[in-house]
């Protein structure tokens, strides 16, 4: 597949047929289609996104520049900053997802590299950056970070648990994991005298301690620390420690130790507990957070620990938060943060503040638009229509495009249908009809219906009004069509705005212009709990169904009904599954019809499928369709169906027949989805996937082809059943073949053809792009034409080569034309059905 955007249109779309899943048997007749190349809905639009915070930054030194590492969108992060606190690098340096809630990173250098040891989703990892900017290595280590220190032959790493192990610079372990007592949380770190000295607060009692490891990483000794209520950091000025800490006073003190561990010199006192401590030369600063007047402020100390400053010094007038430093020639550098900005100032040896504030990295970031919920329908002429939010502007918005059955796109950009969110999309055959919140920026929800024609044209919008001035109605779950018509599967609340009392669901009949048809039924109203879920129509009436809590237990049951064309629903509701929604399950129900079949798929992970037979009752006990897996969306397809589920962290697809029996997943998506939307068809299916190098949660609308197994020269019906995507003749053809045969499989394109050109026709000569076929070929201009050959290339050269039976193989002309994307036999016939409920990311 060949998807080249242009501008702000839409990619235009070439298949070749890449098999993304291989076919699989279940018994003798599924076979699970071949997959084509991903391509896009819509090309990104860059936008940027106020108030994502950056925070906890951490700084350090590497004998000619700095480097900060910092947690923002959900990942550590990092930049570079010369010794005069300019940023070297334009864009953030990613370098992968933090755990959630646990912020933990800490920074070291080996003299060259920087060493970023970081709590991410995929466990504890060290990476190297280089001078450069370049991530030249990312490897896993075997304990969480929460302090790392640099000694002579190695980084002791501490967790917040009090484990720690000493590593190379290239994440191998030396010595540990070892841990220093299960009453310690690890905050600090230090090395000074080939010993490292780790700072403890102990939780039983509240106390602190002090541990000791030598030079092996091997653990020494662990002393406690009376009367202090927490150890707070470790620094040192080379040859012994200051332990800093708070006290049950409130006091914030600090004792030295010596390398041996033993504590002399007068117990000190400092005005505020430093979050971190820098070196340069003889002096110590420490960085702190005044937290009565929120600014970032930095204090000197000599060597003995005896203050330099008279007051404190001020690093930014602003309110600033999280401070952190290195020590850099004649300088230290602090990093800290404002507004959920990274900021840098730099406080020169005699305490002077020669750059404040400067902005490491800002509180936006610049990405795609957001796009979610994809919803598509399919019309009688094959055009599928596919329909999603978007957030390219400041109020989410809802756009559309068009496919053709190849899945070429019908115009050159995705167009705007509406301010909105919360799309559902059917098709009566003709044209389409959506309805959505068109009040995205506000919790009370306005709902409209609005006609969409088959060439995008948009009709009015008509707004869903209650049946009485007691409820408030919320955006349909479930759109169907009758082939003229549409129904809706709705629910109200009341009073406006509170969902969780006197919920009620609503169906009803609307004309192709969302105007009602009836007075609708309003056919379950209770005060405990509801959910609708999923309508098809099956070619008599409407099949929906929903959750239901009837009674305080909380018990909630899985319903079905019909709604017949006259607008009235059955007398008796059809119980589906008992306790069919479980509390901490976003539970999905899906509705198909498919020669007679109505199947219904709901989630109990494994999902499970049953049968309803015409009047709405349930047919069969019912069958896991998967053994794990969330069902996302369920077409019919041939005699069976198709559903696609998210199963193990992909979206999978799955064809079902008629009596339950699934075929092989095969691969959709290998990034989990948090939507998914087949067409009618079940050839192309649309989904959401959030694409990490496009921005900060950025989620993209993405789209495949699913083609049939049949083998070329195998007979076929239409080309979604062939794995190349073209069914000639009754034939699986490697083309569309336009100008020929294909009765081996393989297009015989006649006897000459048209290249670039339009000279006279002569025997065996070369075509041109207006030359059509004929018997003899057709000459190309420019060309001289030979007999038996294509004319030679010159400034306005004949085709290069070309079908021929009747002449010499040797410069014939190319058949004329440009095959762009496959093209379809036939389309499937028009399959009704509604979209149930998504779950959104």
């Amino acid at each position: 597949m060949d998807s080249t955007p242009l501008g702000t249109r839409i990619a235009s779309v070439v298949f070749v047929g890449l098999v993304v899943g291989a076919p699989h048997l279940s018994g003798e007749a599924l076979a699970a289609p071949t997959v084509s190349g991903e391509f896009e809905v819509d090309v990104p639009i860059l936008t940027q996104t106020a108030e994502v915070p950056r925070s906890k930054p951490k700084v350090a030194f590497n004998g000619s520049i700095y480097l900060s590492v910092f947690y923002g969108e959900e990942s550590f992060r990092a930049r570079r900053i010369d010794v005069n606190g300019q940023v070297l690098d334009a864009n953030d340096i990613v370098l992968g997802p933090a755990l959630a809630g646990v912020l933990g990173s800490a920074i070291e250098t080996d003299g060259a590299d920087f060493l970023v040891f970081a709590n991410t989703v995929n466990g504890p990892k060290l990476s190297r950056i280089d001078p450069t900017g370049a991530v030249t290595l990312d490897v896993n280590i075997p304990v969480g970070v929460s302090a790392v220190a640099r000694g002579m032959d190695g980084f002791l790493v501490v967790s917040a648990n009090g484990t720690f192990v000493l590593l190379d610079s290239t994440g191998q372990v030396l010595n540990g994991p070892t841990s220093v007592g299960a009453n310690c949380l690890s905050t600090s770190v230090a090395y000074a005298g080939g010993v490292y000295m780790v700072s403890c607060d102990l939780f039983s009692p509240p106390a602190a301690a002090h541990s000791r490891i030598d030079e092996d990483g091997s653990l020494l000794d662990t002393y406690p620390i009376p009367d202090w209520q927490g150890g707070g950091s470790v620094a040192t000025n080379g040859t012994d420690f200051l332990m800093v800490g708070g006290t049950w006073s409130g006091d914030c003190v600090g004792k030295r130790f010596d390398t041996a561990g033993n504590a002399f010199g007068p117990q000190l006192t400092f005005a505020h507990c430093p979050s971190d401590v820098v070196a340069v030369g003889g002096t110590q600063y420490f960085g702190y957070t005044d937290y009565v007047a929120n600014q970032a402020r930095v204090m000197r100390y000599s060597s003995a620990w005896a203050p330099i400053d008279a007051s404190p010094i001020q690093l930014t007038v602003e309110e600033q938060t999280d401070v952190s430093g290195a020590g850099g020639p004649g300088a230290a550098l602090f990093v800290h943060v404002n507004n959920g900005t990274v900021n840098a100032s730099r406080v020169d040896s005699s305490g002077v503040v020669t750059s404040q504030s400067s902005p490491v990295s800002l509180n936006l970031t610049t990405s795609a638009n957001d796009q979610r919920e994809p919803q598509s329908a399919t019309n009688a002429a094959g055009v599928t229509l596919v329909v999603w939010v978007d957030s390219r502007a400041s109020t989410d918005a809802i756009y559309g495009a068009r496919f053709d059955a190849d899945g070429n796109p019908l115009q050159t950009e995705a167009f705007k249908i509406a301010d909105g969110r919360k799309p559902r999309l059917a098709s009566n055959g003709s044209d389409f009809l959506i309805s959505y919140d068109g009040n995205p920026d506000d919790p009370d929800p306005i709902p409209y219906f609005q006609r969409i024609g088959a060439g995008g044209v948009l009709g009015s919008r008509v707004e869903i009004v209650a049946p009485n001035a007691n409820l408030a109605p919320l955006p349909p779950v479930a759109l169907a069509s009758d082939g003229v018509d549409y129904a809706f599967l709705q629910h109200f609340i009341t009073p406006p705005g509170d969902v969780d009392l006197d919920t009620q669901v609503f169906v009803g009949l609307i004309d192709a212009d969302g105007n009602a048809i009836g007075d609708g039924v309003n056919f379950d109203y209770n005060r405990y709990g509801y959910k609708p879920a999923s309508m098809v129509f099956d070619g008599a009436a409407y099949a929906f169904s929903w959750f239901s809590t009837p009674d305080p237990s909380g018990i909630t049951n899985l319903y079905a009904n019909r709604l017949a064309l006259d607008g009235t629903v059955s007398p008796t509701n059809t119980v589906v599954a008992l306790a069919a929604y479980p509390a901490l399950q976003d539970a999905g129900v899906m509705l198909a019809h498919s020669s007679g079949t109505r199947l219904l798929v709901y989630d109990r992970n494994p999902p499970l499928g049953v049968r309803l037979a015409a009047d709405g009752s349930v047919q069969d006990a019912p069958s896991p369709i998967l053994p794990t897996g969330h069902p996302m969306d369920l077409v019919a397809h041939g005699a069976g169906f198709m559903g696609a589920f998210t199963q193990e962290g992909a979206l999978v697809g799955v064809e079902i027949d008629a009596q339950l029996v699934a075929g092989a997943p095969f691969e959709i998506s290998e990034a989990e989805s948090g939507s998914a939307s087949f067409s009618d068809d079940g050839t192309l299916i649309f989904y959401r996937r959030e694409l990490p190098e496009d921005g900060y949660r950025c989620g993209r609308i993405r789209a495949r082809r699913l083609l049939g197994p049949l083998e070329l020269g195998d007979m076929c019906e239409a080309s979604s059943a062939c794995v190349s995507g073209y069914c000639v003749e009754g034939i699986c053809c490697d083309s569309a073949c336009t100008d020929g045969s294909c009765t081996t499989g393989t297009c015989d394109a006649g006897t000459g053809g048209g290249g670039a050109g339009g000279g006279a026709p002569v025997e065996g000569g070369g075509g041109g792009a207006g030359g059509s076929v004929v018997a003899d070929g057709a000459g190309g201009t420019g060309g001289a034409p030979s007999a038996g050959g294509g004319g030679v290339a010159s400034d306005d050269g004949g085709g290069a080569s070309g079908g021929c039976d009747s002449c010499s193989t040797t410069g014939r002309g190319a058949r004329s034309g440009w095959v762009v994307g496959l093209a379809l036999a036939g389309v499937a016939a028009l399959r009704r059905r509604s979209r149930s409920q998504k779950r959104a990311c």
